[in-house]
This record gives C-alpha cells, sequence and structure tokens, in this order.
C-alpha cells in the first residue's frame, strides 16, 4: 500500500475517531439537563411515597415549603408505571427496593376474584381499603405491563416470581366484545352483582389503544386469539385524523396522555408509519401553541391539575380531565361543543404534555422551552421547584393566566420520569426492551399495526 494511500486511511480515521467523540460529548451534555430533571423528579415522587411503599395520587405545595397530600389513595396505573420506572432506573439497587414494597402492597390487597383484577382505587390510610368496586381495564392493563417488567426483570427473585404469579392471574376476558372485536372500559358492582358499563373503548385516539396493541400481545385476553379479534376491531374503531394535512390523530379530549401513553410505553412510532406522521406533527404542533398565546416555550394540554384546594383559584375543580389542545378533540365530544366548556380546554398547559414529546430529534429544540419555563414564577412559587421538578400545570389563558397551579401528581411525575429515562438511558424502558425480546409477542405486535396501517390508506 502507498504512503499516500496510508495517510488517507489515517486521516479519515480520525476523522470518525474524531466525529464520534463530538458526538458522544455531545449526548452526554446534552443529557446534563434531562438527568437533572430526573432527579428533581424522583425526589418529588419520594415525597409522595407511603409508608406502604406506594404513591400517594396527589400532593399540593404551600408558599413555605410545606407540603400536604391531598389524596392519599393509590391505583392501578399509578403502581403500574411505577414498577416500570424502578425497572428501569440506573440505581437498579434502589429501584429494587421500592419495587419489593409494591409487590408487598399488591400482594396483600384485595382483587377481584374471578378475574384477579385490581380495583381501580386503594385508600392508604392506616388500613388500606377499596375505594368504590369498579374495574378498569385499561389501569389494569397498566398494573399488568409492570408486572410482567418486574418478572422479566428479576426473575429468579422473589418479587419476580411474585409479580409473575399476579400476572398470570389477571384474566381481562370479560372486557371483550366478541362480536365487535371491541374492548370494554369497566366493571361496576351495582345491587349486588358486577355488571359491564355498556361502553367500549372505540376511539383509537385514546390511551386505552393499547388494551388492542400491547394488552392482546400480552395474552392477557386468555380467552381470546389476538388476531382473530383483530379481524373486527378495525372495522369498528373509530379514526379522527386532522391538522393541517389530515395526518395528526385526534384524541378524545385533544390531550398529551391520549396520544403519547402508548408511544411512550411500546415506541408505537417504530410499528406504525401513519402514528410517527402523526407524533411529528405533534411536536410542531406545541410550538406553534406557545407562539398563539404569547409564551417563550411550547405549550402541551393534557388532563391535569387545574385549580388549587383552597381558595387561592376560586371555585375552580383542582383536576380536570377535559384539557386538550382543542384542534386534536375528537369531532364526535360533545362535550367540547358546549361553550363554557370549550373556553377551559386550553387554560392550563402541563409539562408532562411536552415531556411525552421528547425523542432523539427533538431534545435541543426542547431543552430551550423547558429553560425558559424554569423562570416562570408567581407569588406562591415557580413552575419548577428544587426537590420536587416540575409543578403540574400553569395557568396560560383566562383571569388566571401566569399563575402556577401548586401540584403535583403521581402519574404526571410518573410520565415525566419515564419520559426522560427513555432518552437517557441506553437501554430504554425495561418493558419495551424485554417484550421485543420475545419474538411471538413482538410479531404479534408487528402483525397489529401492519393491519392499522393498510386498514388507514
Amino acid at each position: 500500500m502507498s504512503s499516500k494511500k496510508v495517510r488517507v486511511i489515517v486521516l479519515l480515521s480520525f476523522c470518525l475517531t474524531t466525529f464520534f467523540i463530538k458526538d458522544s460529548l455531545s449526548d452526554e451534555k446534552s443529557h446534563t439537563w434531562l438527568n437533572n430533571y430526573l432527579a428533581e423528579t424522583l425526589n418529588g415522587l419520594e415525597k409522595l411515597r407511603t409508608q406502604k411503599g406506594v404513591l400517594a395520587d396527589k400532593a399540593i405545595l404551600f408558599p413555605s415549603g410545606k407540603y400536604k397530600l391531598i389524596h392519599n389513595a393509590t391505583s392501578p396505573t399509578n403502581i403500574g408505571l411505577d414498577l416500570i420506572l424502578q425497572a428501569s432506573r440506573e440505581d437498579e439497587r434502589a429501584g429494587f427496593v421500592i419495587a419489593q414494597k409494591n409487590l408487598s402492597f399488591l400482594k396483600n390487597i384485595e382483587r377481584h376474584k374471578g378475574s384477579g383484577l385490581f380495583f381501580n382505587w386503594y385508600t392508604l390510610g392506616e388500613k388500606t381499603q377499596v375505594s368504590g368496586k369498579n374495574i378498569s381495564s385499561i389501569d389494569n392493563l397498566h398494573l399488568a405491563i409492570g408486572l410482567w417488567t418486574i418478572s422479566k426483570k428479576w426473575p429468579s427473585k422473589k418479587i419476580g416470581i411474585i409479580a409473575a404469579e399476579l400476572f398470570q392471574k389477571m384474566d381481562f376476558s370479560m372486557f371483550v366484545s366478541s362480536e365487535k372485536g371491541l374492548i370494554g372500559g369497566n366493571f361496576s358492582y351495582k345491587n349486588g352483582s358486577w355488571e359491564r358499563d355498556a361502553y367500549n373503548f372505540d376511539h383509537f385516539g385514546s390511551e386505552a389503544r393499547s388494551l388492542y396493541s400491547i394488552g392482546l400481545s400480552l395474552g392477557v385476553f386468555k380467552n381470546f386469539n389476538a388476531t382473530k379479534v383483530w379481524e373486527k376491531t378495525f372495522e369498528n374503531l373509530i379514526f379522527n385524523f386532522g391538522g393541517e394535512t389530515g395526518s395528526l390523530l385526534k384524541t378524545w379530549d385533544g390531550g398529551a396522555f391520549q396520544l403519547l401513553l402508548p408511544e411512550l410505553l411500546i415506541s408505537e412510532s417504530n410499528y406504525s408509519s401513519y402514528l410517527k406522521r402523526s407524533f411529528e406533527k405533534y411536536e410542531e404542533l406545541v410550538f406553534l401553541e406557545g407562539q398563539r398565546l404569547g409564551f417563550p416555550f411550547a405549550l402541551g394540554f393534557s388532563a391535569s391539575s387545574f385549580g388549587h384546594e383552597s381558595e387561592r383559584f376560586g371555585d375552580l375543580p383542582g383536576y380536570r380531565g377535559q384539557l386538550g389542545h382543542p384542534s386534536l378533540v375528537s369531532r364526535i365530544n360533545s362535550e367540547f361543543q358546549k361553550t363554557k366548556e370549550r373556553a377551559a380546554w386550553d387554560q392550563v398547559m402541563t409539562p408532562h404534555a411536552l415531556f411525552l414529546a421528547l425523542n432523539s430529534r427533538n431534545l435541543h429544540r426542547f431543552q430551550k422551552s423547558f429553560h425558559n419555563m424554569e423562570d416562570v414564577a408567581d407569588f406562591g412559587g415557580g413552575l419548577y421547584r428544587k426537590g420536587w421538578g416540575f409543578m403540574d400545570a400553569l395557568h396560560v389563558k383566562g383571569p388566571y393566566r401566569g399563575q402556577v397551579v401548586p401540584s403535583v401528581l403521581a402519574l404526571d411525575h410518573l410520565m415525566i420520569a419515564l419520559s426522560i429515562l427513555k432518552q437517557t438511558s441506553e437501554e430504554g424502558l425495561a418493558f419495551e426492551r424485554n417484550f421485543i425480546l420475545d419474538s411471538s409477542k413482538k410479531e404479534k405486535l408487528t402483525h397489529f399495526y401492519r393491519l392499522l396501517d393498510q386498514f388507514k390508506k
């Protein structure tokens, strides 16, 4: 080989090496701000954690720095996402200890005997009690995902064995409408017997679409074959798409949680080109919303805190589920058509709606937004607080514009933490990592999204 060729190869090798070193350093630097947010978010979650080891649902903060748990109860979704978080943490020992406490709680609480499913809410007082006998399909799916994740993360440990046993006992078959291929949302205990609520999750723009994709792929509907159910499902699902190009998936309330939680859990954009385009359009939308309402950062809308359990926000409810981007609200949502309701639909922004939109392409763009959000404060304190992370909401229009809602919700904090870990962890989230290693389950999931794309062509 000539010396000239050697010099060219050495130079090329040097350039490539330099490029990768710089790229690596750039990634490391870009993740520092995210890791700082993660640390504070985890601190906030631990303040919500009770002596029973599980997270209370909500806390409010006072200007003095003190806080109070105002909904001392937990749900299957809160526990399920917490389990995924603990199995995904870099500090594996800390994650194991917390997961162990969650499993100890779960194995000792009341469940529905016929299905092995859990009730919607459990109070966390001196004695744990069921708060209203209702069984939610999507809440139980989130818990099933968490249990399955723990069983794969620590298969030979006691908590992995307990998680596997609880998961195996869960059967969602009672929710399926076999003639339509649709899945119901809830069972209620009325007049001494269990009754299936009339509604099905037939609107695709919902976090509940995970029941069809992840749930059937995981095999939690024990009496049903996934492929046969899907043959009828797509004929009966309702799809709403909007936006300038007509490619943005509309959700029932227009909220980010409904649009992006399934993407957080299983990266739908890796399987469906249709959903990938929709999520990309959502990213553009949140920045346009910031410009529309005159803020130096993106604005995301989703179910969140709304008022405060004090006189500060008058008679506003502490929480509002009907929050979202007006342009993304389903055309068949009749509540949105009411003038009074419509005016409040985008009255507060919530940080979790932006964290859910994070991906490897847009970290730098969102970094600027989050940095500007750190400067937002009112007489009661900032939108971002040391030891807590981001508060749950900020009023961006109406009489309370510019005022922070000083509360923290377990669910919203969990989604923030998981969104960050998905971007910063080399291995991603533990559920998705283990799921794609199971070729049979991954094949089913791929088939579902292939059917979706074919149906939407």
